[in-house]
């Protein structure tokens, strides 16, 4: 355990309305995740079972984490996807910003736009895939 301190556990879920292998090509290849899920995507991948589960170790200057996700299907259009995460902080100050969750809600917030991604844009439903989701949607916005 990093500097001795106790870790943050942040588990969540999401249903999305595509198959497994639809949901894990489309989460391999998404870039609309936040600070917490975006250090999976700069970090060591321990196991990846595709269409089942993705375990990866991070480490920057504010903490170090371990995550799973999981890919759970629950019909033929149909796949939850648990995400659980082990966040130790670094160092006082990151502890106490831990303190109030933001982390939690970010990882939240994440899956929340993921499942919109999916279900409206991804190729697999017949839209261009975009780089990055906010981006696109702060464009749209100056333009109307």
């Amino acid at each position: 355990m990093p500097d001795g301190g106790r870790p943050a556990l942040f588990a969540e879920d999401v249903e999305v309305g595509a198959p497994v292998s639809v949901a894990y090509e489309q989460w391999m290849t998404y870039r609309g995740f936040t600070s917490l899920l975006k250090g999976m995507e700069e970090s060591d991948t321990i196991e990846d079972l595709p269409e089942r589960r993705i375990l990866w170790k991070s480490t920057d200057r504010k903490g170090s984490s371990t995550g799973a996700v999981t890919f759970h299907p629950l019909a033929d259009d149909l796949t939850k996807i648990l995400v659980v995460i082990e966040y130790f902080p670094r160092g006082p100050f990151a502890r106490l910003a831990n303190s109030i969750r933001p982390r939690g809600r970010r990882l939240h917030q994440d899956l929340v736009e993921f499942r919109r991604f999916i279900t409206l844009e991804s190729e697999a439903n017949g839209f261009p895939r975009t780089r990055n989701p906010r981006r696109r949607s702060k464009r749209r916005k100056a333009q109307a």
